[in-house]
């Protein structure tokens, strides 16, 4: 009684630990034991608790996205709504191949299952062959019976990431930010019409080099590098020697199967530079490395809705912590499943990075 009337009491401040043992002193208790129960009866103060501040370690290690040949693995992704729209546009469906970051695109009226099932069939099964897996966010059009259809009628592997931790697909995210800063400068420079402009977008994104790879994406793919408007223009060496060899058509040849022979190296190469830069990155990742890891049926606080949405907080008090809920199923990819303290399950997963222990 004392204890909690002088923590969250009429003159209470909610303080920490050594604070409400100096607070106790200083008014003349004491017992053998006061020491140890005031941190318990902080740690288990459910305002403080809510209250608290939010935590900016990671809880678990970096997962290497690394895939073994091009075309193992895409990323799906959707970049929307866009406003204005383009000819009643309002999304960007966007893919990105791990291995030659090669990226496919179309713009949608509607972001709907069909239309996403459609897309997986006819820009990457039918052009590039059968994935390994395919990595999405748990939204509505990415997590449905027709997109299910069509991974199981082929034999793709799902593995999804949770809402408002894009870190989970990484890729895509990475693609959607270099499309929107492509397509962005177009459309200042050309006009409003972004859907005119998306073919152009994904031309530039394929031919330019990549930092974690080393090589263009179109290179990779293809085995050569694109023709550029740059060298029609002001023609480069290989567009003089092209038109000088145009009616020699074994030394073409000869010079094509140069360029493929060398595509084997060129990908090998590529691989090692992307694993040097994802050592590099996973050793800065793991400086700000705090494992989290929460078990089924623990109660546990997840951040409030406009934290993980990275939304200004609705008021001066909004507390950054909602809850309690308990942990109703575990997953190793790091993304668990909730339910409320009556049973109730919650439906959309979260990411470990979002959840801390509560302690009642």
């Amino acid at each position: 009684m004392v204890m909690k009337e002088t923590h969250a009491g009429e003159c209470g401040e909610h303080q920490g630990k050594n604070r409400l043992y100096q607070c106790l002193l200083t008014l003349g208790y004491y017992w053998p034991t006061m020491k140890k129960d005031a941190v318990d009866f902080v740690k288990t103060c459910h305002t403080c608790q809510v209250q608290a501040n939010l935590i900016h370690t990671h809880p678990t290690s970096l997962q290497n996205m690394a895939t073994p040949w091009p075309f193992h693995t895409w990323g799906l992704n959707l970049i929307g709504p866009i406003n204005p729209a383009s000819g009643g546009y309002i999304w960007i469906l966007v893919a990105t191949e791990y291995f030659t970051k090669w990226v496919e695109a179309i713009p949608l009226r509607k972001a709907t299952g069909a239309a996403v099932a459609n897309f997986i069939r006819e820009h990457i099964i039918t052009r590039f062959g059968i994935p390994y897996k395919l990595v999405t966010n748990n939204g509505t059009p990415f997590i449905n019976k027709d997109v299910r259809e069509v991974l199981e009628h082929y034999q793709v592997k799902h593995r999804r990431s949770t809402p408002y931790y894009p870190q989970g697909n990484g890729q895509a995210e990475a693609t959607n930010r270099m499309l929107l800063r492509i397509l962005s400068k177009m459309v200042f420079d050309y006009g409003n019409d972004w859907k005119a402009h998306l073919a152009d977008v994904l031309w530039a994104y394929r031919s330019s080099p990549k930092t974690t790879i080393g090589f263009t994406p179109f290179s990779l793919v293809y085995g050569t590098d694109t023709i550029s408007p740059t060298e029609l223009v002001v023609p480069s060496p290989r567009v003089m020697q092209g038109s000088e060899l145009e009616m020699d058509a074994n030394i073409c040849a000869e010079a094509r199967m140069a360029d493929l022979e060398g595509l084997d190296e060129a990908r090998d190469l590529a691989k090692a530079k992307s694993q040097r830069n994802y050592q590099k990155m996973a050793n800065t990742y793991s400086k700000a490395l705090r494992v989290r890891i929460f078990a089924e049926g623990q109660m546990i606080l997840k951040a409030a809705e406009f934290v993980r949405r990275n939304l200004p907080s609705p008021s001066k008090f909004s507390p950054n912590w909602d809850g309690p809920y308990i942990i109703r199923e575990v997953h190793g990819s790091g993304y668990y499943r909730l339910s409320k303290s009556d049973g109730t399950a919650l439906a959309d997963p979260i990411n470990g990075k979002w959840l801390k222990h509560y302690y009642s």
